[in-house]
């Protein structure tokens, strides 16, 4: 009988290992951080691989390029990006900064020159004009979503009557039955000064139900603008709208009820805008497609009580908004309500810088409870401060012994924090 013989493992070839002579030239920026603002003289440094002989730095605003002097040290490449040349690249908020190997380009990084971010404002959710036209920037402030089949595209628009003034905000959506796509950003302030939301936008006219969002203290706040014969009626007109918070109604909740917004307007956290999918006549086989335009979106205090969607070149109606200028140790702030159309003002408070702290009792006997006497803080016309613009902190205000009571003045007010400090004494 024939048998087969079988060779033992270790006399098959094993395969030969990959040789690898080298990754060629690579590198990699590693300060500054892509979309950071440069406003002053910087250092540019990048890391490099073994193989790189010859790497410079250029920057660029869109129409000029500058190469900088750059240094190698072992692997590490950097340049003096100069406050001369800074200045040379002027505004630009499409700047890049690209590493080379020769003329090779190895990495490039989005940077921002000479554009500081501008000083928050509390009641505006978006007037699309601090993105200088860069897509991009609009896309990292505002998260996109969508259900799968739908689409869903952000860019920035300046053609002439697609903007309330300067850039809009172009939401292009395309969806199937069922589906809905979406825009939020995140907005964490205190709107308890307003009472409607307010702003610019083109419909489109496909009847589609267009959301709008306002998450406030954990509760989901929603307006759908389709539901109002008026908005239809504005296809592909510029329309000025206005919501008072008392329209909102929750959306997680059985009925939707409505006036919650008004209080919970306190603490809002996000806002949306979204475009759901409604079987009709516009869906082109199983697809809906449509364009919305929005601008100006921002809280404003208002005599409607009623939804408006209005001519923006129509008689004007006035749409106030706070304004705090701060009060400086030297120089009073004030409270005034500005209107966002015409810049009339009403109803102005002065800000007098804060002068004096005093406590209504400087001595407690010991009861194993934390001390805290009240505090009046009086400003320099000898008025008392309302309590909502300052801070109060207690040290040391429960055992026997001196306790301290600090006082900080909230920078919404003021440009100083004060830091007053009372002591009072606590008797075993």
């Amino acid at each position: 009988m024939l048998t087969a013989s079988v060779a033992p493992w270790f006399f098959y070839a094993r395969p030969a290992a990959p040789k690898i002579t080298g990754w060629g030239d690579t590198g990699y920026i590693t300060a500054p951080t892509a979309g950071n603002r440069i406003l002053e003289e910087t250092t540019v440094s990048a890391q490099l691989s073994a193989g790189v002989k010859d790497a410079s730095f250029k920057v660029s605003n869109g129409s000029k390029e500058i190469r900088l002097e750059t240094s190698i040290a072992g692997r590490v490449a950097s340049a003096k990006l100069t406050a001369d040349i800074l200045a040379q690249l002027g505004e630009a908020a499409n700047g890049k900064i690209t590493l080379y190997s020769g003329e090779e380009k190895l990495a490039e990084i989005t940077v921002i020159y000479n554009i500081p971010e501008k000083e928050p404002d509390p009641y505006l959710v978006d007037d699309f004009e601090s993105y200088y036209g860069a897509d991009a920037m609009l896309s990292s402030a505002w998260a996109t979503n969508k259900a799968s089949g739908s689409n869903i595209t952000l860019s920035l628009d300046a053609e002439a009557g697609r903007a309330q003034e300067g850039y809009a905000m172009k939401f292009a959506y395309s969806e199937t039955s069922g589906g809905w796509a979406g825009a939020t950003i995140t907005k964490e302030v205190d709107w308890s000064a307003c009472n409607a939301l307010q702003f610019w936008t083109i419909p489109d006219g496909k009847k589609q139900k267009a959301v709008i969002q306002i998450q406030a203290n954990d509760t989901c706040y929603e307006v759908y603008p389709n539901q109002y014969e008026d908005y239809t009626a504005r296809a592909g007109k510029p329309t000025l709208v206005t919501i008072p918070f008392s329209e909102f109604g929750q959306r997680d909740t059985q009925g939707n009820p409505k006036g919650g917004l008004g209080k919970d307007c306190v603490s809002v956290s996000s806002f949306g805008l979204w475009v759901n999918a409604v079987d009709n006549e516009f869906f082109e086989g199983d697809t809906v497609s449509g364009t919305i335009w929005y601008d100006n979106i921002t809280a404003v205090q208002t005599d409607a009580t009623e939804v408006s969607f209005t001519d923006p070149q129509a008689e004007h109606v006035h749409a106030y908004q706070k304004v705090i200028q701060k009060a400086t140790r030297k120089k009073n702030g004030s409270i005034v309500n500005v209107c966002t159309g015409c810049g009339d003002t009403k109803g102005k408070k002065v800000i007098y810088p804060a002068k004096s702290v005093s406590l209504k009792s400087y001595r407690f006997h010991y009861n194993q409870k934390a001390q805290k006497p009240t505090v009046t803080v009086k400003d320099a016309k000898g008025n008392r401060i309302p309590k909502a613009y300052y801070k109060v902190v207690y040290k040391n205000n429960k055992k026997p012994g001196n306790a301290t009571v600090i006082v900080s003045l909230k920078s919404k007010y003021y440009s100083y924090k004060g830091n007053f400090k009372k002591n009072f004494e606590i008797l075993p």
